[in-house]
């Protein structure tokens, strides 16, 4: 029998990680014009990235260490206190158009479907799913306990083996400050139609905004969701993912 190697653990200075980061969004916004950079694979490790150094700036004592892990160990960053272990799942997305014609959107893959049509578990602990801007810079963080992974919606159609995921309009915070996301969202899927290819598109964006936005409403105020607006406010990465854990 083959032995499974253990989890690739990395310690990188705050130095480090800003230089790799810098030179990552640099590659991105230069190639992704022409189209000679798979951008999926790339934002995934920004994104992880600045929550490395998020935590690594807020926490610089010895008493909790902020580590990234491998690829295919199922988190990307660990925190571990004298207390607790925690590990991280970091999601990333970018404005993007997937459903609506020059309309962008934010989405985040949480977990996926095995070969056999079950859904595979997850190894973390808590996600933090990171929204970026067009400059790759971070605008949100959603922090949330991996016990309410049940309550995203499923089946993405044309996503093929997502198994739960996480979707939200442009501009969202904004719309339902006003009260005009739901009428947004009715305007946009209205226009869609069903393709050989996607026969469920309407159905697919309907259920993944409606359930995403229900999932922000339901739990405003629960102890194991949060959301960090870093371009409103100062509230701590570290505090919240440490709440949020707590909060079984």
């Amino acid at each position: 029998m083959k032995r499974s190697s253990p989890p690739s653990k990395v310690q990188l200075s705050i130095d480090e990680a800003t230089s790799d980061l810098d030179q990552l969004k640099m590659l991105v916004r230069k190639y992704k014009p022409l189209n000679l950079l798979n951008l999926s694979s790339v934002k995934g490790f920004i994104g992880e990235l600045y929550v490395f150094l998020q935590l690594k700036r807020e926490v610089q004592t010895d008493e909790s260490a902020i580590s990234m892990f491998g690829n295919q160990t199922g988190w990307d960053v660990q925190i571990d206190t004298s207390t607790s272990t925690i590990k991280i799942d970091v999601k990333t997305s970018y404005r993007k158009i997937e459903f609506f014609n020059d309309n962008h959107n934010h989405g985040w893959a949480l977990s996926w479907y095995k070969k056999d049509e079950t859904e595979k578990g997850v190894s973390c602990d808590v996600f933090v799913c990171v929204q970026l801007d067009d400059l790759l810079e971070p605008e949100y963080y959603f922090v949330f306990n991996k016990s309410l992974l049940d309550q995203f919606p499923t089946g993405m159609g044309r996503f093929g083996r997502v198994a739960r995921a996480f979707g939200l309009l442009d501009s969202w915070n904004q719309m339902i400050s006003d009260g005009t996301y739901e009428a947004r969202l009715a305007e946009l899927t209205e226009s869609l139609k069903p393709t050989k290819k996607n026969p469920t598109k309407r159905t697919d964006a309907v259920n993944l905004f409606t359930d995403s936005l229900s999932i922000l409403r339901n739990n405003n105020h629960s102890p194991r969701f949060r959301v960090i607006d870093l371009k409103g406010g100062i509230d701590s990465l570290f505090t919240a993912i440490q709440e949020v854990y707590n909060a079984n």
